[in-house]
Order: structure tokens, then C-alpha cells, then sequence
């Protein structure tokens, strides 16, 4: 829901403001979409791995893969679905679902690690 929630801002401005996007360049505008995109699966994934508990890169792409799915499915009901598109969401959302996999592992690992020297901490000060 995060990333079509982010795909449907995206869509609105777009369609609420096209003075911006035909006064924009091109550029901005094609970089905006893919940090969109990014944004969006990057929060779904991190947030699938935070409430499962999995620790798995894969998972991030799979979640990548379903927001292309999803989001793909409501480009095709609302607007249609245009090959530049496709194309940026097809980059974005896996890259994105790899970003939050990554974020969220690497905080587990970093809370495991702070765990662990608590306890060696503990340890010496009580002296067992």
C-alpha cells in the first residue's frame, strides 16, 4: 500500500500540476519518478522485513517485484501504461526493495552487535 500510495502522489502532481511538468525538464522530472518509485518500495520493504522479522535480501526483491505488480496494475487502470514507464519502474521498484532489505539488515546486525557487548559488559562488571 506504501509504494501505490507513493506512485498515486506521484500520478496527482502530475496530473494537478502539468504546468510544472511541461515547464520542468525532462531530466528533474524522469529523476523525480525514479526517486518516487524508489521511495515507495524502499519503505514497503523495509517494513515487510521490520514486521516478519526476515533477514533476507531476497525478500526485498520479491517485495520490489510485487509493488512493480501492483503499481503496474493501477498505471494500466488509470492512465495506461507507457514504455518509459514501465521502464522506470521496472528499475526503481527492485532497487528500492533492495535499499530497505539492506537498511533494515544492517540495523538488526547492528542491534545484535550492541546486544552482545552489553553482555560482555555485564559480565565483567558483575565477574562472570
Amino acid at each position: 500500500m506504501i509504494t501505490i500510495a507513493a506512485v498515486w502522489l506521484w500520478a496527482q502532481a502530475s496530473i494537478n500540476m502539468p504546468q510544472f511538468f511541461e515547464r520542468a525538464p525532462v531530466s528533474l522530472v524522469t529523476a523525480s519518478s525514479y526517486g518516487f518509485y524508489i521511495l515507495g518500495s524502499t519503505a514497503a520493504s523495509y517494513l515487510v522485513l521490520y514486521k516478519t522479522g526476515n533477514r533476507e535480501i531476497i525478500t526485498g526483491f520479491k517485495v520490489g517485484a510485487t509493488c512493480f505488480i501492483l503499481s503496474g496494475f493501477y498505471y494500466s487502470l488509470y492512465s495506461g501504461v507507457q514504455r518509459n514507464l514501465l521502464t522506470a519502474m521496472i528499475i526503481s521498484f527492485p532497487i528500492g526493495g533492495f535499499l530497505g532489505a539492506y537498511v533494515r539488515i544492517q540495523q538488526d546486525k547492528r542491534r545484535i552487535e550492541r546486544s552482545d557487548v552489553d553482555d560482555e559488559s555485564t559480565k565483567e562488571a558483575t565477574g562472570l
